[in-house]
């Protein structure tokens, strides 16, 4: 039996097991205060689970397909469960990532990083602040951690070889710290600075989603993420510096400079796009225009110029924006049928008892996402985490947002090798100057200052009225 056809069977197992879950509880008497149509969805549902926890196929299918099930079992209507596809949960990361690829075939992206890293001084201490401060330019203009991982951990890892700092050691493994947390980690603080901050806003209680703003996000993140840059680059100017002085010379700089050349034409309109779609992004509460009409009118100027075509369109993360519009409709429908209303006068007793405030509340949400992590994919555990905190944060007052929020912020832990595939990306990048072996240790500092700033931003929070 060849391995490919082996595969096949194991996923078809994987599946079948899933839908016996589901037909289980399908058919299982409802509690008091459930319908048999709910006890149908919770079917649905677990099979959902089932599925993305054994990876049984990919995300976008299994999302879609449960969502397929549903209209099946005349539970909703199609216009219903995907709705979510007309809606901004879909337009404005297609549009911010359209955008985007603009901005970094057009160079622009790599001429900003070049001249952040020339303003620093040569030391290690100017190096270590030069990355930080690149990534964190770099993270509201691109949605793509992909695309900012591309462009400075090759770069970074050219200056550490200038300087002579030794592949796999400490003074390495800083750099690759400080770049990965603030490039990737923090890229959930700013709200065009990943696509997956759409799927977070996707949580947002549907009579508020509205004051989720560009600024209402950062204000909402600030906290974090300046005690996460803070202490992440703190942690490796104390305890990651080379033990001899290095000095890194600004040849390399000049040169990858001179390379891109003078500016050139499309990065002039690039900029300047950029420059105005940023203004009314910041600016929204006094103009009206939606974020997401801001962010199409900036594709729209791309596609005038050209610099954004058909060709384009194919390479536009399709199947993300599928299992985000599936995921999203599933969790609609739980608050619709009632079920999280019924969860939630469930476990008031429970809470009221156990949960005493919001600080016991972040420590367990956090330790629990730490936990799941281990086994399964970020997306995955977006299908979790609200199920099972949803309820509980809704009895405490805590925005359901802002637990989606906290679970990405927290979860990106690399203690395993495939917990974030990111990070093994980001380590190809750098031509394998680090290794996972190199750096697994520092995932539990990154855990414990995550941690750490979201205890210290609860302040922030209660007076947002978010929790």
């Amino acid at each position: 039996m060849s391995a490919e056809k082996k595969k096949a069977e194991v996923q078809m197992i994987k599946v079948l097991a899933a839908a016996a879950v589901a037909a289980v509880i399908a058919i299982l008497p409802p509690p008091e205060g459930l319908t048999p149509e709910i006890m149908k969805f919770l079917g649905v549902f677990a099979a959902m689970i089932v599925c993305l926890l054994t990876n049984a196929a990919p995300n976008w299918l299994i999302t879609t397909t449960c969502c397929m099930v549903m209209i099946l079992l005349k539970l909703t209507k199609i216009s219903v469960i995907m709705a979510n596809f007309s809606s901004n949960n879909i337009w404005m990361p297609l549009s911010i990532v359209g955008f985007a690829g603009c901005l970094a075939k057009s160079g622009l992206l790599s001429r900003i990083a070049f001249n952040v890293f020339k303003i620093f001084p040569s030391s290690f201490t100017g190096t270590v602040l030069a990355a930080g401060t690149a990534s964190l330019v770099l993270n509201p203009l691109v949605p793509s951690t992909s695309a900012k991982l591309g462009v400075l951990c090759p770069f970074t890892a050219a200056l550490a070889e200038e300087a002579r700092i030794q592949p796999h050691g400490k003074a390495m493994k800083g750099l690759w710290f400080v770049v990965f947390n603030i490039a990737y980690v923090c890229a959930y603080c700013v709200l065009t600075g990943s696509n997956g901050n759409f799927l977070i806003l996707g949580f947002a209680p549907a009579e508020e989603a509205a004051k989720f703003t560009w600024i209402y996000w950062l204000m909402m993140s600030l906290v974090w993420l300046v005690v996460m840059c803070a202490l992440s680059i703190l942690f490796v100017l104390v305890f990651m510096k080379p033990e001899q002085p290095v000095s890194i010379s600004k040849e390399i700089i000049n040169t990858k400079l001179q390379e891109l050349g003078p500016m050139s034409s499309d990065e002039k309109y690039c900029i300047t796009v950029l420059l105005i779609a940023i203004v009314l992004w910041v600016t929204e509460s006094f103009h009206g225009v939606g974020s997401v009409l801001v962010a199409w009118g900036a594709l729209a100027a791309m596609i005038v110029r050209g610099l954004f075509t058909s060709k384009d369109v194919a390479g536009l993360p399709w199947q993300f924006f599928m299992f985000l519009a599936g995921l999203l409709g599933m969790a609609d429908y739980m608050g619709s049928c009632g079920l999280s209303d019924w969860i939630t006068q469930v476990l008031t007793p429970v809470v009221s008892s156990l949960i005493p405030n919001s600080f016991v509340f972040v420590i367990i949400l956090v330790a629990a996402v730490w936990l799941i992590r281990l086994f399964v994919d970020s997306l995955s555990t977006m299908a979790i985490i609200p199920t099972v905190f949803g309820p509980v944060a809704a009895i405490l007052g805590i925005n359901p947002l802002l637990v989606v929020w906290l679970s990405f912020v927290n979860g990106q832990q690399w203690v395993l090798p495939h917990n974030t595939p990111s990070m093994l990306q980001s380590s190809i990048m750098m031509n394998s100057v680090i290794t996972h072996e190199d750096v697994r240790n520092l995932t539990f500092v990154y855990m414990v200052i995550g941690l750490l700033a979201s205890l210290v931003s609860i302040p922030v929070w209660s007076g947002m009225g978010l929790m």
